[in-house]
């Protein structure tokens, strides 16, 4: 009888520990822009998938996974695993992001302006009138250094981005497109541009600190650092 029962007891146990996941340590944390999903894993690969997507993978370094997923409106689960069958899969939740505008009703409103600022003509800085569902650029400055990102879903614009790349040496042009785009950007989402440009100048002269300020609803996140890089992330 002693025998059977650790017998038994052996055999739970082998079956417990095969049907542990491999994947652990599983979170998300949501930006303006995209959701990464991060966490551990004992093997080279982790194969995930959606609703909405088939099998993909991403590779793993020192033991540690990411992933980003463009925000949508609605959540959805997500399954993880360390094998293509999805044997013993991590099952997380998506939150769902909330919608700033329609994009045509923002591309409609930022493409209508046609002025000149600093003795420059910048009718040229316009962004996609459709936009491509998902994450995509909508604007670049021909130089490449002032860019407009946004997330798209539903035709709802979803997360803002504009980037200025400093440690490019960005021209006078540039640095006045940015500032350029900014302003539209608040325009069009109805934000008051004092408040907005206000947190540029405050983030600008703190060089490095992170500024957040808030006009109708909506949240501007600045951080620049200081020869490197300016970043705005725009969202609900």
């Amino acid at each position: 009888m002693k025998k059977k029962s650790i017998f038994l007891f052996l055999a739970v146990s082998i079956i417990g520990l095969s049907g542990c996941s491999k994947v652990k340590d599983v979170e998300t944390s949501k930006s303006a822009l995209v959701t990464t999903v991060s966490g551990t894993a004992k093997s080279s690969t982790v194969y995930w998938r959606t609703d909405s997507d088939g099998v993909n993978k991403t590779s793993v370094k020192n033991s540690k996974f990411s992933i980003k997923m463009p925000n949508t409106l609605s959540k959805y689960s997500m399954k993880l695993s360390d094998s293509k069958n999805f044997k013993n899969a991590k099952s997380i939740e998506v939150a769902a992001a909330k919608p700033l505008i329609s994009y045509p009703k923002f591309s409609s409103e930022f493409n209508s302006y046609s002025d000149k600022l600093n003795g420059y003509d910048l009718t040229n800085v316009k962004v996609s009138d459709e936009g491509a569902q998902g994450l995509s650029t909508l604007y670049q400055s021909a130089e490449g250094n002032v860019i407009v990102r946004g997330t798209i879903d539903d035709d709802k614009l979803v997360g803002l981005s504009l980037t200025a790349l400093f440690m490019n040496q960005l021209s006078q042009r540039e640095t006045t497109e940015s500032s350029y785009a900014l302003g539209l950007i608040a325009k069009s989402l109805g934000s008051d541009y004092k408040v907005v440009f206000r947190g540029l100048n405050k983030t600008l002269s703190k060089g490095g600190q992170k500024i957040t300020v808030k006009s109708k609803g909506i949240t501007y996140d600045f951080d620049a650092k200081k020869g490197t890089i300016l970043t705005v992330l725009i969202h609900k």
